[in-house]
C-alpha cells in the first residue's frame, strides 16, 4: 500500500485597511478572529488565488466567525483604533496650529507695546521692519508737505518752491534720526529728552512716537487680519489727544515672524486743531460725513468706472494682500488743461445707497476735453462690509459720483470748490 501525502493546510491572505498580511493558517486566523483583528467584511484570498472575497463568504472562516459573539465598538480592531487615534491627533494638531496662528500677531503687538514702554531696543529691532516703516512714513510726510505747499498763496512762489525742494530732504533726515529703535527707547525712558537736547521732531513723528509708547488696549479700535492671513492691522485712537479724531493704522506683515511694517497717518495728525480736511473721508472710515455737493457750476471733472475685478493674494509670488482693482475714465470738461486734482469718489448702487467712498488724488496732466484712463486698487479687507459690497456688486449696478475739492491747472492757477 502506497503512502498518501496529507493535504496541505489551507492558508489565507488578509486585506486590512488596504494592507495585505499573511498568509495565515486556520489556527492563526482563529486567534486573529478571537482578538477582533478580522471582521466578517474584511477581504481574504486563499493562498494561490488572486480572487478576494469577504471573510464571511469563505466556508472555513465563516465557521470561525460564527463562534465569536457580536463585538461592541470598544472591541474595534487595533489597526482601526490606531487609525482613528491618528486622525484625531491630526485634527487636534491642525486646530492647535490655527489657534497659534491667530494668537501669534496679538502676541507680537503685545510685545511691541511692552518694548516701547520699557525701552527694550532688542525687541524693538525684532518687532519692527524699520526700513519699510521709515519708507512709508517718509511718503506720508512728504505728500503732506507738498499738499501744504500747494495750498499756500501763489504770491509766496519762491518760498513755496524752496519748501518743495528742501522739505523732503529735511523730513528724510529727521526720520532717519528719530525713527529708530534707539530713539523710541530713549523716548520711553524720558519724555523730556528732546527738550533737554534742544531738538524738535516733526509733529507727525512726535505724535506717532508717543502713541506707540503710550498706547493701551482700550484705545485699540480694530485688531485682526486684513486682506490675507499674512497681513494684520491694528487701528488705534488715542484718548488723550483731542487733535486726533481718526484712528491711526499699524500694519503687521508676516515673514518668518510678525513685524510692524507700516503706519498709516490720518490727515488730522498734521492739524493741531483736529479739523479734518474736506474730502478726507477714506474707505476705512465710512463714519465721516461726505462734503456737500458743489453748488452753482457743474464739476469740470467727470469720472466713470469702466471695469472692476478682484485680485486675490498670491503667496507663491510673495503677494500677500488681496485687492479690488478698478479702471476709471476721467474726462476734463473744463476749458483749460488740468495738471492735478483731488476730491471725494463715491460708489453707490442703483438706488443711490452708498457702497464705498474714498479720497482720490490724480497728479497726471489731462488736456481740455480729453479723456484719461486711470487704474487704481483698493487693498481688500474681508472683514469690512463696504469692501465686500464693492467687491461683490456687479459693475452694471454701480454708479460713480465724484465731488472735486481742488484743481491745479497747467497754467499755474488753481481753484477750490466748496
Amino acid at each position: 500500500m502506497s503512502d498518501i501525502a496529507p493535504p496541505t493546510p489551507k492558508r489565507w491572505y488578509v486585506d486590512v485597511d488596504s494592507k495585505v498580511y499573511g498568509p495565515y493558517d486556520e489556527s492563526a486566523i482563529s486567534q486573529m478572529v478571537e482578538r477582533g483583528q478580522i471582521l466578517p467584511g474584511d477581504l481574504v484570498a486563499p493562498e494561490g488565488s488572486s480572487h478576494w472575497i469577504e471573510a464571511k463568504s469563505d466556508a472555513v472562516l465563516r465557521r470561525l466567525l460564527a463562534r465569536q459573539p457580536t463585538r461592541t465598538d470598544s472591541a474595534e480592531p487595533p489597526v482601526r483604533r490606531k487609525r482613528k487615534r491618528w486622525v484625531g491627533k491630526l485634527i487636534a494638531a491642525l486646530s492647535l496650529a490655527a489657534i497659534v496662528w491667530i494668537a501669534w500677531p496679538y502676541y507680537a503687538v503685545l510685545t511691541l507695546m511692552q518694548a516701547a514702554r520699557d525701552g527694550d531696543v532688542s525687541t524693538l529691532e525684532k518687532r519692527v521692519d524699520w526700513n519699510a516703516f521709515r519708507q512709508g512714513l517718509r511718503g506720508d510726510l512728504n505728500a503732506q508737505l507738498l499738499q501744504n505747499v500747494r495750498s499756500k498763496n501763489a504770491n509766496d512762489a519762491m518760498a513755496n518752491g524752496l519748501a518743495a525742494v528742501l522739505g523732503p530732504a529735511v523730513i528724510n533726515q529727521m526720520i532717519d534720526g528719530y525713527v529708530t529703535p534707539q530713539a523710541i527707547a530713549a523716548l520711553a525712558k524720558s519724555e523730556n529728552d528732546k527738550s533737554r537736547s534742544g531738538k524738535k521732531t516733526p509733529e507727525g513723528i512726535d505724535k506717532s512716537a508717543n502713541l506707540i509708547r503710550q498706547v493701551q488696549w482700550d484705545q485699540i479700535k480694530y485688531a485682526f487680519f486684513a486682506g490675507s492671513p499674512f497681513s494684520f492691522r491694528v487701528d488705534i485712537l488715542p484718548k488723550n489727544d483731542s487733535s486726533i479724531q481718526t484712528p491711526i493704522g499699524f500694519e503687521f506683515n508676516w515673514s518668518s515672524d510678525w513685524r510692524l511694517t507700516r503706519m498709516i497717518l490720518p490727515s488730522d495728525v498734521f492739524k493741531p486743531d483736529g479739523r479734518i480736511a474736506s474730502g478726507a473721508k477714506t474707505a476705512s472710515d465710512s463714519s465721516l460725513p461726505s462734503p456737500p455737493p458743489t453748488a452753482g457750476e457743474p464739476s469740470p471733472i467727470e469720472i466713470s468706472m469702466q471695469s472692476k475685478r478682484f485680485k486675490p493674494a498670491d503667496v507663491r509670488n510673495n503677494d500677500y494682500e488681496a485687492a479690488i482693482v478698478f479702471e476709471l475714465s476721467i474726462v476734463n470738461k473744463s476749458t483749460k488743461a488740468v495738471r492735478a486734482f483731488d476730491g471725494l469718489l463715491t460708489f453707490s448702487d442703483l438706488l443711490d445707497n452708498e457702497v464705498l467712498s474714498t479720497k482720490l488724488a490724480i497728479n497726471d496732466a489731462i488736456n481740455s476735453g480729453s479723456t484719461y484712463s486711470w487704474t487704481g486698487q483698493l487693498k481688500y479687507n474681508q472683514y469690512m462690509d463696504d469692501h465686500n459690497r464693492f467687491k461683490n456688486e456687479q459693475l452694471a449696478n454701480i454708479k460713480t459720483r465724484f465731488e472735486v475739492r481742488k484743481i491745479l491747472f497747467a497754467d499755474g492757477t488753481s481753484k477750490t470748490y466748496p
